[in-house]
C-alpha cells in the first residue's frame, strides 16, 4: 500500500511539469554572462544569479546590438556610436574602432582567422577589416554590391547575404577581393558556417526559408522549409539568427505572435532536417565552445536564460533575469 501510494505521487510530478516548462537541474559549471540591458550598461551575471554592472569609465557604449567573442575579448557592436568597442575579459580594459568619421555604421562582424576581423556596413555595399594586432581600422575596403544582411567566415573564405540581390557574395581572404557570388532564392538574410567549414546555413525570409551551401562548389545543395511543408502555418515563420556549434546549427525564428516564437536545431553532419525544440518567445541566442553550451533569451512569463548541453539538447539549468538584454554573450 505504502509501495503504491508513492508510486501515484512520482506519477503526479512527472505528469504536472510540460517539456516546455523552465527547470533548474543540478547544473554546477561556473559560466557567467556578459550582457547589456535595456538601460544601456554592461552587466555580468554570475552563476548564483547575481548581476554587477561592468565600469567603463566615462565610455558611453550606446546601444550594443551584438556582441562576439574571439581569442580573449569582446567586439560589442554599437550602431547608435557608430563604433566597435573591443572589451578584454576579465580585466574589461576598453577600446574602440570608430567608423563614425568615415559615414559607416558597423551592424555584424567575424573572424575568419587571427589577425583580421571583417565587419559589414548596416547601409552600404562596404565591407571593413579591423586589424586584430593592433585594433586599428584598416585602409582596405571591400564593395559588394548591396548594403549587407549578416556575415560569417572561416579560413580563406568569408560569406555575406545580400537580401536585396538573392546572394551570397564570397570574398577571398587572401586577395580580400569579391570572387563569386552564390544565388540563394527568398531574400538570405543570416548566415554561418558549420564547425568544420565544409557547408554554410543560409536563412531566407521567405520560403524556402533555408538554404544549404557546399563550400567546396559554391552552390546550394539542399532547401528547407521551417514547419515542413509550405502551409499557412511555415509562410509565417521568420528565421532571426542562426549559431554554429558543431554538432548542431541552431536557429531562432518568430511568426508575429506570442505563442509562435520557436527554436530549431539542424544536425550539423547531414544539414537535412529542422527540429523544433521550443516555442517560448525568445530574443537573442548563442553558443559557447569553451563550455559547450547553447543559450537562448526567453521571454516567457519572466525573463529567463535558458542553457542546452550542446551535444544532448538535454535542457541543463535556466537562470531568471530583472529584463530582457538587447545583447549577450557567454564568459
Amino acid at each position: 500500500m505504502k509501495h503504491a501510494f508513492y508510486i501515484s505521487i512520482l506519477i503526479v510530478l512527472l505528469t504536472s511539469c510540460s517539456s516546455d516548462e523552465p527547470y533548474i537541474d543540478n547544473f554546477t559549471a561556473s559560466l557567467s554572462f556578459i550582457v547589456q540591458m535595456s538601460d544601456g550598461t554592461l552587466q555580468r551575471i554570475a552563476k548564483d544569479n547575481s548581476i554587477t554592472q561592468i565600469e567603463l569609465g566615462d565610455a558611453n557604449i550606446g546601444q550594443i546590438s551584438k556582441i562576439k567573442k574571439f581569442r580573449g575579448k569582446y567586439y560589442l557592436i554599437s550602431e547608435t556610436k557608430r563604433k566597435v568597442f573591443i572589451l578584454t575579459e576579465k580585466t574589461y580594459e576598453l577600446a574602440e574602432v570608430d567608423y563614425s568619421e568615415y559615414g559607416f555604421t558597423p551592424a555584424d562582424i567575424c573572424f575568419p582567422n587571427a589577425t583580421d576581423a571583417y565587419v559589414i556596413d548596416k547601409n552600404y555595399g562596404i565591407v571593413t577589416i579591423i586589424d586584430l594586432t593592433t585594433n586599428q581600422l584598416a585602409s582596405i575596403r571591400i564593395t559588394i554590391d548591396d548594403a549587407a544582411g549578416s556575415i560569417d567566415g572561416t579560413g580563406n573564405q568569408v560569406y555575406v547575404t545580400l537580401p536585396q540581390m538573392d546572394v551570397v557574395s564570397v570574398i577571398d581572404t587572401r586577395t580580400n577581393t569579391v570572387v563569386d557570388n552564390i544565388s540563394v532564392p527568398n531574400s538570405p538574410t543570416y548566415v554561418a558556417f558549420t564547425d568544420d567549414g565544409t557547408s554554410a546555413v543560409v536563412l531566407s525570409t521567405t520560403l524556402p526559408n533555408v538554404s544549404v551551401v557546399d563550400v567546396t562548389n559554391r552552390n546550394v545543395k539542399t532547401e528547407l522549409t521551417l514547419g515542413g511543408a509550405n502551409t499557412d502555418a511555415s509562410k509565417k515563420i521568420m528565421p532571426t539568427a542562426i549559431i554554429s556549434s558543431p554538432t548542431y546549427m541552431y536557429i531562432t525564428a518568430n511568426n508575429g505572435t506570442t505563442s509562435g516564437y520557436a527554436l530549431w536545431r539542424m544536425t550539423a553532419s547531414t544539414l537535412r532536417s529542422a527540429v523544433s525544440m521550443s516555442k517560448v518567445k525568445n530574443v537573442c541566442a548563442g553558443y559557447s565552445g569553451n563550455a559547450n553550451v547553447f543559450y537562448v533569451v526567453e521571454d516567457a512569463n519572466t525573463p529567463q536564460i535558458t542553457l542546452y548541453d550542446a551535444k544532448s539538447n538535454e535542457r541543463m539549468r535556466t537562470i531568471p533575469i530583472p529584463t530582457l538584454p538587447t545583447a549577450i554573450i557567454l564568459e
